[in-house]
């Protein structure tokens, strides 16, 4: 299975991942570019012990990946942990 399909199912079931702003968009809430979002996942500057996915599940960033210049995903084989469970790569 390529990336594109993984991530297309990730979005929808897996970690809830939406492109979908109307949802997340609150009165009091200024979004934040995507370039900023790459930046922020790249450098990792967010609370890795905090991180989980909207249904609880603890996450670990064990490699950022690469960021990709081309089109298609941002960033090129990362790798989580999800639960203590095994590496997922993508």
């Amino acid at each position: 299975m390529e990336f594109t399909s993984q991530y297309q199912k990730l979005q929808g079931r897996l970690l809830c991942v939406r492109e979908d702003r109307e949802k997340y968009m609150l009165d009091n809430v200024v979004p934040i570019p995507e370039r900023i979002v790459r930046c922020i996942w790249y450098d990792q500057r967010f609370n890795r012990e905090s991180l989980m996915t909207v249904d609880g599940r603890q996450v670990e960033v064990i490699s950022q990946g690469e960021w990709n210049r081309g089109g298609g995903p941002d960033f090129l084989d990362a790798m989580i942990r999800l639960d203590g469970g095994e590496p997922v790569r993508g």
